[in-house]
């Protein structure tokens, strides 16, 4: 039997999803959102940090705990960046 994990919103009520990339505001840790499994039969996202050895299913955390700050997924097209003219 799979267990799934609950999903989680962030602190402007966006649903956090795989690849968010999360910011802590209280501890100001970064986390990204991977998909994990383990051997109790638990499925489902996580968020990691493996540089800093942070490690968690993401339902741990209280909705409102993160606030997303963007995703790994996107990427950048070309053109300007942001702050250029």
């Amino acid at each position: 039997m799979t267990k799934e994990i609950e999903p989680r919103f962030d602190n402007t009520g966006r649903l956090i999803k795989l690849h968010d990339v999360l910011f802590e505001p209280d501890t100001h840790e970064i986390y990204l959102v991977v998909e994990g499994s383990n051997k109790s039969g638990f499925k489902g996202l996580a968020a990691v940090n493996d540089i800093a050895g942070l490690h968690d299913w993401l339902d741990v955390f209280p909705d409102g705990t993160f606030h997303i700050i963007g995703n790994a997924e996107t990427a950048y097209t070309g053109g300007p960046y942001p702050d250029e003219k």
